[in-house]
């Protein structure tokens, strides 16, 4: 007698051994996730009856402003913030600009910022810019082989000069995580500003901020599963940043431009699921982790996995399959519907070899050879079997080719 699979995973004749009957098998999510249950139902009242302006002074606007703010309380208290602290932006990237460079433009000259060689590229980018306009000093830590910064060189690189700590506190292709409760305390014993890229950490570890020293922290909705185009600034200190979008008083000054009701709703609505998720499904994440470590090096010869020995997020494994390009492992894989990662495209659509693994001492052709597989909370053991079934076939016959 046949055996019948569920008709969520099948519709037709049964998959043989190496076919995915799952298509596709995402592996992705530290790149974006898709959205919280409870974040659609959420939205679809804001985009389809409480369409008004929130700063309208009719019944629409004031229903429209209502939501708004309620999604700032549920936001503020997933977080352990006040309402008043955060700061509704147009995604994780916006939110980085307006915290460094808002800070940077209240701050005495000459000013030095204190950051690390492997901040994300918002991060990167922006303190290059600020170092080519305004004569901006800024100093950027090494890191060890396993991706951490040593303290005593951080505090040994503060000035008089300096204004601000810029360090994220988990790396989106390692998992790294930075100690920022100790960053944050060097920060406060010189009474320094600390900024926090927490894109990669809100949704995968608690945050209190109302014990955590940082003074400015930035999120972005759609990697906690709520909706894209949608972020936040947490500011904290009474600390007042120009806005960086001129043109209405909307966010109590930070930021001009008619608010995204509907993106804010549903972020809150992703936010309280994912912290739902985070406390019954974290143990469950590692477990899944750990077996692909474990199976990769047994299935799979010459591979090294990168900052193993760190702490680090418990979703996210960075690996490099040596003797082969991890671009031309990623096509194969996506030919089998398996979605996963690598590094950061160039314009010319080529990948560059990772400039955080680099930094870490790899050698070119080994960051080339990297992939990173991110996990979530909708991924499933079946998943993995499917991933960890076909991957040393792929990889042998790249090798092979």
């Amino acid at each position: 007698m046949t055996k019948r699979l569920p008709r969520r995973l099948v519709a037709g004749p049964l998959p043989s051994a190496h076919q995915n009957p799952m298509k596709p098998v995402y592996l992705d999510y530290n790149a974006t996730t898709p959205l919280a249950p409870p974040a659609l139902p959420a939205m679809l009242p804001y985009l389809r009856d409480h369409y008004g302006n929130p700063s309208s002074f009719h019944s629409r606007g004031a229903r429209a402003k209502k939501g708004l703010e309620e999604a700032r309380e549920v936001v503020a208290g997933h977080l352990r913030a006040r309402p008043q602290e955060i700061v509704f932006t147009g995604g994780g990237s916006e939110a980085i600009n307006l915290a460094i460079k808002g800070l940077l433009s209240t701050s005495q000259k000459p000013a030095h910022i204190l950051s690390c060689v492997t901040e994300h590229k918002a991060v990167l980018e922006t303190l290059n810019h600020l170092r080519k306009e305004s004569q901006t000093l800024v100093t950027l830590l090494p890191v060890d082989a396993e991706g951490q910064i040593d303290l005593d060189q951080l505090r040994a690189e503060i000035r008089k000069e300096t204004v601000l700590l810029a360090f994220m506190w988990a790396n989106n292709e390692t998992g790294v995580l930075h100690p920022i409760h100790k960053i944050g305390e060097i920060a406060r014993g010189h009474k320094i500003p600390f900024f926090c890229d927490a894109v990669q950490a809100v949704g995968k570890i608690p945050i209190h901020l109302d014990t955590l020293p940082v003074d400015l922290m930035a999120f972005s909705a759609h990697k906690f599963y709520g909706p894209k185009g949608m972020g936040g600034l947490y500011v904290g200190r009474e600390r007042f940043l120009p806005p960086l979008v001129h043109g209405g008083h909307q966010e109590r000054g930070y930021r001009g431009g008619t608010e995204n009701v509907a993106g804010a709703v549903g972020m809150a609505a992703a936010l309280g699921w994912v912290k739902d998720q985070m406390g019954r499904n974290q143990a469950s994440l590692k477990a899944m982790r750990d077996r692909l470590a474990t199976e990769i090096r047994e299935r799979i010869s010459r591979v090294k996995i990168h900052a193993e020995k760190a702490d680090r997020l418990v979703n996210t494994l960075n690996v490099s399959f040596l003797d082969l390009e991890g671009q031309s492992l990623l096509m194969a894989m996506d030919q089998e519907g398996i979605c996963v990662s690598q590094g950061a495209a160039c314009a010319s659509g080529a990948i560059d070899p990772s400039p955080i693994l680099l930094a870490m001492g790899l050698s070119p052709e080994e960051a080339k050879a990297s992939v990173r597989i991110s996990l979530g909370y909708m991924t499933r053991s079946q998943e993995i079997d499917f991933f960890l079934d076909v991957l040393p076939g792929i990889v042998k016959k790249i090798r092979e080719g």
